[in-house]
């Protein structure tokens, strides 16, 4: 790109006098794409010439930049944990100057919340979430990663499936996405589940949620999962009490027929802590 009658055009080295910094910095905790984090936000910083972007500091080390907008999202290794952590934003021109640094303020987010969406990952355990199998009414016992489809799944016996938001039982065993107690406190949980679209054969599921070995919903038996993707069950608990590293099963009863029957179930969990 050629610049003309332009002297001092981005890069130049021409300007020396530093932006003007960014204002009104905040941080909270907030939530995108079912994943939770740390959201950093300011009022723009200015120049005499050209703002080039922004960046933003944790603890003293640059873990983001921003050209467009005054927004960064920091989800990487359990963000959310870190609220407390020291953040900060400056402005950088089109010569590199630097404004001087602004510490992001606390302010109230998002409560913490975790689900299917957000937690899937091929490690047993991460972000509370765990997939396990029960083959004949056996104890549940710990599915396996593969990296098949598109992200990868979690394989039992049979054709015991889990994925990110669906999950698919055996003919012969029970499938349950597994939710573990960060800490004593009260849950709520929600969600919709459904059919897949790819499963409407006719076929009818059944899906529960056990506190431990506690049947919590619905009150008792099992929910019926119709084959058809416009009808959906809502599943809710109003309110949970739990103890540190109590389960949570989301689960799905054998099919006693070996056929696909993915069911989609993202649940929701909310986390009130106690004290």
């Amino acid at each position: 790109m050629i610049f003309l009658n332009l002297p001092n055009y981005p890069g130049s080295g021409s300007d020396k006098t530093p932006p003007g910094p960014p204002r009104r910095v905040t941080k909270r905790i907030g939530t995108n794409l079912g994943i939770q984090g740390v959201e950093v936000a300011w009022e723009p910083g200015s120049d005499n010439n050209w703002v080039s972007h922004y960046e933003v500091l944790k603890e003293g080390l640059i873990v983001g930049k921003a050209a467009i907008g005054s927004f960064f999202f920091d989800y990487k290794n359990s963000a959310r944990e870190h609220i407390g952590a020291r953040y900060e934003v400056r402005t950088v021109d089109g010569d590199g100057n630097r404004s001087p640094l602004v510490a992001a303020d606390f302010t109230s987010g998002d409560p913490e919340t975790y689900t299917a969406l957000g937690g899937f990952s091929p490690i047993q355990g991460a972000h509370q979430w765990r997939y396990e199998e029960s083959v004949e009414g056996a104890p549940f016992r710990e599915l396996s990663w593969e990296n098949g489809g598109y992200e990868g799944r979690w394989v039992g016996s049979g054709l015991a499936r889990i994925g990110r938001i669906w999950m698919q039982p055996g003919a012969g065993s029970d499938v349950s996405r597994t939710f573990v107690a960060p800490a004593a406190a009260k849950l709520r949980i929600s969600g919709s589940i459904r059919k897949d679209p790819s499963a409407e054969n006719g076929i009818t599921m059944k899906a529960r949620v056990l506190h431990n070995d506690r049947q919590v919903w619905p009150a008792q038996g099992w929910a019926e999962i119709v084959p058809d993707f416009s009808k959906t069950v809502e599943c809710r608990v109003a309110t949970l009490q739990v103890a540190q590293d109590d389960r949570v099963r989301f689960v799905l009863a054998h099919s006693t027929q070996i056929a696909s029957n993915a069911v989609i179930w993202n649940p929701t969990v909310l986390v009130r802590r106690a004290g």
